[in-house]
């Protein structure tokens, strides 16, 4: 007995997944920014190309489980005339949460948590 409760104890465990939300997928231009806040920048985040007059409705933090697939990208993309930006293609769905952004000099904004499905080359 004692060994079936350790061997389901271990399938529960191995069974969690994180799921991502269904939502309307999006495909956009996007520029990819690397972590700079050891130079007064921002945490790593993605700026969608878009003709918003806000000035932070296009920026957006990818979630934690899908923060890999952007430092990923980062790695294997060649820079812009910026060597900490990249320019790409994204494919994602927005989680409908809103995140911290932190940047330099402690600030702070709020911006869009999205899962990344796919980067690829522009």
């Amino acid at each position: 007995m004692k060994l079936f409760c350790i061997l389901v104890t271990f399938v529960l465990i191995g069974c969690h997944s994180d799921t991502i939300p269904e939502g309307a997928q999006r495909i956009e231009t996007a520029d990819l920014y690397e972590n700079q806040l050891f130079v007064d920048g921002c945490d790593s985040h993605i700026r969608i190309h878009s003709n918003s007059s806000q000035s932070t409705a296009n920026l957006f933090k990818p979630s934690s489980v899908t923060r890999p697939i952007l430092e990923k990208a980062l790695n294997e993309l060649p820079a812009n005339p910026k060597p900490s930006e990249r320019t790409a293609i994204v494919r994602f769905i927005e989680t409908g949460k809103q995140v911290d952004l932190e940047c330099g000099w402690g600030n702070r904004y709020k911006v869009s948590e999205i899962h990344i499905l796919l980067i690829k080359k522009l």
